[in-house]
């Protein structure tokens, strides 16, 4: 059976504070970026919900329609494309999940039989009736439900044959943008889910900041969290771990350009370099850990949390596109980028948890 697809762009953006069809995600804007994935997996039936008239949609590979219903949230684009559609089917999906895999409708797609009206996916925290696939007899359910004024999606899906399909290992995949700091929470999601290991960075604008202390606070509590974590440090000054007149020592003094040691609880290598190694190439050699911590004054990749005290700081150190938070109880300016309190590091690691 064939399935269209139908992709929402018609909401208001009201948390977002802009159009959030237009966001810019890798060089694409969030809606152009639906629809290369869309064409990607085979999808030719492709129909655009807004209800803006904006010109860049005529460049765009779509069938556009608008709300028949204003005003009525996502069941009314939901009852304006499956109304302008053709196909028995359409996957319906909302534009500002860029980090959705539309292999979730091989999970789907078997129950499409003619029967179920409704197939919604389900993860371990939510149903997900906005990357789910409808039947266009859910019509004049959808009608008679907006015509009372009714515009929940669960309403709809209490009253035609719904089928609820757990897709746990999607849940990364749903996650959707309505707010300025859910944006770069998908932007950490996505670089991280192209590393081996998710990386955070903690940095700060001057030593004595307190980074290693809110560190040592963090990780027992990622710890709790099922996170096994490895901390990066960068130093600027040079540093010694061996001790004179041990033997690895006496290896080094030697000519060893490497020495490594190993005991039955740990292990250590201790390599001299011509310059520094990037924070990247080092991390790319840590293993057997599920999140590592970069501490560093300034040379943190994103996403990046940067410790701000009113009483050292004048100014944030890290640029705006690679900030993710800022860790503070004292910063005052309007911004949009998130805060969180200093003295309550079980905040931050709940965060971080988001980011990967």
């Amino acid at each position: 059976m064939e399935l269209g697809l139908i992709i929402l762009a018609g909401g208001k953006s009201s948390r977002m504070g802009r159009n959030k069809t237009w966001l810019n995600w890798q060089g694409q804007t969030f809606l152009e970026n639906m629809i290369h994935k869309a064409k990607d997996y085979g999808f030719t039936d492709i129909i655009v919900v807004a209800n803006d008239a904006a010109e860049q949609y005529k460049t765009l590979p779509i069938k556009l329609t608008k709300d028949v219903y204003a005003d009525c949230g996502p069941l009314g684009g939901i009852h304006a494309g499956l109304s302008f559609g053709s196909l028995s089917y359409y996957v319906v999906v909302s534009c500002d999940m860029p980090l959705l895999d539309f292999h979730f409708v091989e999970g789907l797609a078997a129950y499409a039989d003619g029967i179920n009206q409704a197939i919604v996916p389900l993860t371990k925290e939510h149903q997900q009736p906005l990357a789910a696939i409808y039947h266009r007899d859910c019509v004049p359910v959808i009608v008679q439900l907006l015509e009372r004024g009714k515009r929940k999606i669960d309403l709809l899906l209490q009253n035609v044959e719904t089928k609820r399909v757990p897709l746990y290992d999607f849940s990364r995949s749903f996650f959707n943008v309505n707010t300025p700091e859910e944006l770069v929470i998908a932007k950490a999601k996505a670089m991280n889910g192209k590393r081996r290991i998710p990386i955070v960075s903690i940095v700060a604008g001057t030593s004595g900041s307190g980074k290693t202390t809110f560190i040592t606070k963090l990780l027992p509590l990622l710890k709790q969290m099922g996170l096994r974590t490895a901390v990066l440090k960068s130093d600027g000054h040079g540093f010694d771990l061996d001790h004179e007149g041990k033997d690895t020592w006496q290896f080094s003094q030697a000519g060893a350009e490497v020495v490594a040691i190993v005991s039955p609880q740990q292990y250590a290598i201790i390599a001299k370099t011509q310059e520094k190694k990037s924070l990247l190439e080092v991390a790319a050699k840590i293993d057997a850990v599920d999140l590592i911590l970069i501490e560093s004054r300034h040379h943190g990749v994103f996403p990046i949390l940067e410790i701000f005290r009113g009483d050292i700081h004048t100014e944030l150190i890290t640029p705006r596109e690679d900030l993710a938070a800022i860790l503070t109880n004292q910063f005052q300016a309007d911004t949009n980028i998130k805060i969180l309190p200093l003295d309550e590091p079980e905040k931050t690691a709940l965060f971080i948890q988001k980011l990967l």
